[in-house]
């Protein structure tokens, strides 16, 4: 090398796409949109009528992205992921999350919904993991029998 250093800051900025919330340069950007916008169609024409979701709109600064500021390609990207969060996402009925419609599925194996006695188990939880005895046993959990030599083999997890 010729005692030249790389500066890695300068990377090129990445636009949002709006449907997918995946990031695009600025030549692939409308290239994207569209085979986005085209699966997004075909992924809804798959949908019950009911269940059907319109084509989120676009953000209004989208043609314009051509020598945008860094300041302004910050408020594009937000709009567009805000966008993409509350119109291509679906939220969840417990907890308000946002998902992809398959992925909600999964969440909702584990999510449950919000029940006041869910603090006060919090809380009593909360006395246990303060106590003494976990402490012990929690020094028991990370002892590892391999780094052991024989007279660690004799004492017990609150003499080590």
């Amino acid at each position: 090398m010729d005692g030249k250093v790389m500066d890695f800051s300068k990377k090129p900025r990445a636009f949002v796409c709006y449907i997918c919330g995946r990031e695009y340069g600025t030549a692939s950007l409308g290239i994207h949109q569209k085979r986005c916008a085209k699966r997004w169609e075909e992924e809804q024409a798959l949908k019950p009528k009911k269940d059907r979701k319109p084509l989120p709109k676009a953000p209004a600064e989208l043609q314009n992205i051509k020598g945008m500021s860094s300041a302004d390609i910050d408020k594009f990207n937000n709009e567009a992921f805000d966008k993409y969060n509350t119109e291509s996402l679906v939220p969840c009925q417990n907890c308000g999350r946002t998902f992809l419609e398959d992925r909600l599925v999964v969440h909702l194996r584990s999510c449950k919904p919000k029940d006041t006695n869910d603090v006060a188990m919090r809380k009593s939880m909360s006395k246990f993991n303060n106590s003494p005895l976990k402490s012990a046993s929690s020094k028991a959990a990370t002892i590892n029998p391999r780094t052991l030599n024989n007279a660690d083999a004799t004492k017990t997890p609150n003499q080590l």
